[in-house]
């Protein structure tokens, strides 16, 4: 429109996903895995996902005499369902190195490797309120984590576990912003995420307080004394039956972020001054910052986590977990 200087464009799409590579089990009658291994599997194409949403872009230009500008900016709405892993009724857990690295799980009717897990209740005060709560969980104390009994039976258990995040955004989006005034030229592009949530599997380590390791200054909040108000559990997180470093919502954040990704700053040395060279007719000098500002409210390294491996797993069932992996 308005002589090519604004241009919309907007898609739709369903886009159906079949024969993903997933661990199918095997049953135990195969003989295989027995008697002391877990249940075995076999990589077999059998997983079909829907990726479903549209995108919008919409972008700018004009000039102005000398100055010239161009504007783009696109937003994208995705929703990632599984359909099937294989086995009805079945899911495939992720895999890691500790507890909070495996609070994945693939099944159908929810999106791929959706964290699942406990949700926090609380940090218990006193003695005398834990004492209240040992019949509803199993060997609390003072300064443990009270766990939400979801199912209403008045116990926690492993029945009470369910899906609590995401890894796959809700939200796109982007912006290329290009001005140009005479010899001088700026680009900045900006992208972000939203609707995401990121797995910081480092506070495992750094706020568990239950192995010799340094630990964040977070735990100076913890629960200490009878009385303490804090969402910070006691030092010795795993040391009875409460087991406070369990997969929960606790280790689960806000990944949403916005960053400029790039910015380019420019200058074209004029073609007079060049002629004396006899050898270039044009030249450019540009100076240029990558990742130069992140906004988020994630509180670790990257929001934008990578996969820790080549292993397939961790692209498809294992992926928005922080283990400290480099960006």
């Amino acid at each position: 429109m308005f002589n090519n200087r604004l241009n919309i464009n907007f898609d739709y799409y369903n886009r159906n996903s079949k024969d993903l590579l997933v661990f199918v089990p095997l049953p135990l009658s195969t003989g295989l895995g027995a008697p002391f291994d877990n249940q075995p599997s076999i990589l077999t194409n059998a997983g079909s996902v829907v990726n479903k949403g549209f995108e919008l872009m919409v972008g700018y230009q004009n000039r102005i005499g000398d100055f010239s500008y161009s504007i783009n900016a696109n937003a994208a709405r995705n929703i990632n369902r599984v359909e099937s892993v294989g086995v009805e009724g079945g899911s495939i857990s992720g895999g890691g190195f500790d507890a909070v690295a495996t609070m994945t799980r693939t099944q159908a009717g929810h999106p791929l490797g959706a964290f699942y897990g406990y949700r926090m209740d609380r940090v218990v005060s006193t003695a005398a309120e834990a004492t209240a709560l040992a019949d509803r969980q199993q060997g609390i104390r003072a300064g443990d984590i009270l766990f939400q009994d979801l199912n209403g039976d008045g116990k926690v258990t492993d029945a009470d576990q369910t899906f609590i995040g995401s890894p796959i955004p809700g939200w796109n989006y982007g912006s290329n912003i290009n001005l140009t005034y005479k010899r001088f030229d700026l680009m900045l592009s900006f992208v972000g995420v939203a609707d995401v949530q990121v797995v910081n599997a480092l506070k495992f380590w750094t706020e568990g307080m239950s192995r010799p390791f340094n630990s964040s200054t977070a735990v100076l909040s913890r629960w200490r004394q009878d009385g303490d108000v804090t969402n910070i559990p006691r030092a010795g997180q795993n040391a009875n039956g409460n087991q406070n470093l369990r997969p929960s919502d606790r280790f689960v954040e806000n990944g949403a972020f916005t960053r400029l990704r790039n910015l380019t700053l420019g200058y074209n040395i004029p073609a007079n001054a060049l002629e004396k060279t006899k050898i270039i007719n044009t030249l450019r000098i540009y100076l240029t910052a990558q990742n130069l500002l992140t906004f988020t409210k994630y509180s670790g390294y990257d929001p934008e986590i990578s996969a820790n491996s080549n292993d397939e797993r961790d692209f498809l069932f294992n992926r928005g977990i922080d283990r400290g992996q480099f960006p």
